[in-house]
């Protein structure tokens, strides 16, 4: 369920620490999204839940797909829309590319040497008791540091591909977790991040 007063006084306590006042003085944050493929409606009532919950102003940014990528990829967007669809349920997949330095999919341009390290370690680590611990170690950093804020996992269990998931984080959970990092999580989305 939704808390706005939560999420409020995350926000505070997240502007604090950031030295702000009130998200008035944050300029408007570049929203960018693909036009005609659907998240326009997603995309209009986060801007709108950031804006009437925090007071956070977006600069909404449709472009075509192929315009749209190219500007995500060099970083025009203070926020952006993406989605990765799994070629193989393993944490691998989901890490390696999309998160490490300089990763072809890393469009978010982050990069910590210490998480790619993990993975390269986790990479040839024949145990798989340890390899998942090396794993939960680089999502652990990924998380800590915000890298990517993920509201929606969907997936789907057909034959010939894809995995099952589901979660939907609202922006409360969200906000939960920038202002308190990892540690505010336990008690309401109580998961592993494992292999």
């Amino acid at each position: 369920p939704s808390d706005p007063e939560a999420a409020k006084a995350s926000m505070d306590k997240a502007l604090a620490e950031l030295g702000f006042a009130s998200a008035a003085e944050i300029p408007p944050l570049k929203f960018g999204f693909n036009t005609g493929g659907g998240p326009e409606p997603r995309v209009a009532f986060l801007a709108e839940a950031w804006r009437t919950t925090l007071g956070l102003e977006t600069e909404q940014i449709g472009s075509e797909f192929s315009v749209f990528l190219t500007q995500r990829t060099a970083g025009e967007y203070d926020i952006a829309r993406n989605g990765w669809g799994a070629d193989y349920p393993h944490a691998n997949n989901q890490l390696n590319g999309l998160f490490t330095c300089g990763g072809g999919n890393n469009d978010q341009q982050w990069c910590n040497e210490e998480f790619d390290s993990l993975l390269q370690q986790a990479a040839v680590e024949p145990d798989q008791a340890k390899q998942g611990e090396l794993y939960v170690q680089a999502q652990t950093i990924m998380a800590d540091e915000a890298a990517s804020l993920f509201l929606l996992f969907a997936g789907h269990n057909p034959p010939g591909g894809g995995f099952a998931g589901g979660l939907v984080a609202g922006l409360a959970l969200v906000l939960r977790y920038l202002a308190g990092r990892r540690s505010q999580l336990a008690e309401p989305a109580p998961c592993a991040a494992g292999p």
